[in-house]
């Protein structure tokens, strides 16, 4: 799966740098905890490394809508569910990384540039 994302969504979009196949990949196991109500963890751990990325402080959800063809020179659409934030942190092996949230608007809702992407789903041509 893996593969296919690099190929497909991330050689397309605004995260070309993340689309090199020659990236490594490792075996991790994956876990999630919390609710919208209070927080959001997702965490990833592998023989070498822990990184636990936190949301908090939400906004009212927004769902998002792009259908096949609705951005030039791309043939994927995608659906979701975001939930952004006001707030969130990433750790690498317990040490908290420098970083900040801004409020950005996403489809003229109060959003920002960290959010929850839930049941996303990406549909092609």
């Amino acid at each position: 799966m893996t593969r296919w994302l690099q190929a497909t969504i991330m050689a397309t979009g605004a995260l070309v740098e993340f689309a090199g196949l020659d990236l490594p990949v490792i075996q991790a196991e994956f876990d999630k905890t919390g609710d919208t109500n209070s927080f959001w963890t997702e965490s990833v751990e592998s023989a070498e490394e822990m990184i636990a990325l936190t949301w908090y402080d939400f906004l009212e959800p927004i769902m998002w809508v792009r259908p096949v063809g609705s951005t030039p020179g791309r043939n994927l659409g995608v659906y979701s569910c975001f939930i952004p934030a006001r707030r969130a942190q990433m750790t690498i092996n317990g040490k908290l990384a420098q970083g900040n949230v801004y409020l950005e608007p996403r489809a003229g809702k109060a959003s920002s540039t960290a959010c929850l992407a839930w049941s996303e789903t990406w549909v092609g041509s």
